[in-house]
This record gives structure tokens, C-alpha cells and sequence, in this order.
């Protein structure tokens, strides 16, 4: 049994780590998998498809003195910049367990979050990333 926030992420561009993350979602393995039945027979065939791996989004609270900066780097690499990003699993009590889930991909978009003067809602930065690997 285990809950969502069981896991540490960490995301690093083009080499260099920025830091922990709070959320990630996406990064699903998927296949398109045609189903054919030959003239006259009731039985289908299953062909093998080839395997696809959806966008991946990650997401922390904004912090002025480190986000200024990584949203900058990540903007000035969209579209060119790799993403890494690792997912390793804890315990209950925060503890690392088992190997960790990676993904690579490409930086696809950066968002620094919504401002409003009228709001105190949370701001946070967001990262998402076009996957062409995962382990």
C-alpha cells in the first residue's frame, strides 16, 4: 500500500540538476495495437505496435531566489535543452526504496506560473518535457 507523495522527484537539464520537484505526471507507456480479421474469419489478429511514451510534466512551488533563474535556463532552452527526469520511490517514512524510474526527453514548455495581485493562491513553475526514453 502506498500513497502519491511516496516518491522523491528530481529533474536535471542538459546535465545539471534543478533540484527536487513536487509533482510529475504523464510519461505513460503506451502502444497503438491494430486488431485485423481476415476476409471471412470470426477470429481477430493482434499485430504488435510500437511503443510511445507520453509527455511529461513536472511541477513545484515557485521560490523567487531559485526559480528566477531555472525558469530563465529553461526558457532559453526549449525545444534543444534534455530533461532527466527521476522518480525514486520511498517508504512510509521518507525512506529511498527500490530502483528509480527515468525518463529523457526534450524541453517542451516552461511556465513561471499565473500572477495575479488580487490572489493568494500558490504559484508554481512548471516544466514539461517531450519523452523519448524511459528505465
Amino acid at each position: 500500500m502506498g500513497t502519491n507523495s511516496q516518491a522523491i522527484v528530481s529533474v536535471s537539464l542538459d546535465g545539471d540538476s534543478l533540484g527536487i520537484w513536487d509533482t510529475r505526471s504523464g510519461g505513460e507507456s503506451t502502444a497503438a495495437v491494430n486488431k485485423y480479421r481476415p476476409g471471412g474469419s470470426k477470429k481477430q489478429e493482434v499485430d504488435a505496435g510500437r511503443p510511445d511514451i507520453s509527455d511529461i510534466t513536472v511541477t513545484r512551488r515557485w521560490q523567487a531566489e531559485r526559480d528566477v533563474a531555472v525558469e530563465k535556463r529553461l526558457r532559453n532552452r526549449v525545444g534543444i535543452g534534455v530533461i532527466k527526469v527521476t522518480e525514486q520511490p520511498t517508504d512510509v517514512d521518507g525512506v529511498r526504496y527500490g530502483p528509480a524510474r527515468t525518463w529523457m526527453g526534450r524541453v517542451s514548455s516552461v511556465s513561471g506560473g499565473e500572477v495575479d495581485s488580487n490572489s493568494d493562491d500558490v504559484r508554481m513553475i512548471t516544466l514539461s518535457a517531450v519523452c523519448w526514453a524511459t528505465a
